[in-house]
């Protein structure tokens, strides 16, 4: 499989003052990057879950 590149916008509302991303949207973009790659494979969530399975 080739890499795949998952484009996020940062909202301003997940950074601070400083304009520092907040540490636990770090998790939140890699779930994210994680579906999407599963997606890209052709590995759809739905399935995923109609199985009773998960990543």
């Amino acid at each position: 499989m080739e890499p795949i590149t998952v484009r996020i916008s940062v909202r301003g509302y997940e950074t601070d003052a400083q304009g520092h991303l907040n540490q636990s949207v770090y998790l939140q973009y890699a779930e994210h990057a994680r579906w999407s790659a599963l997606e890209h494979g052709g590995i759809r969530q739905s399935a995923l879950l109609d199985k009773g399975v998960g990543p």
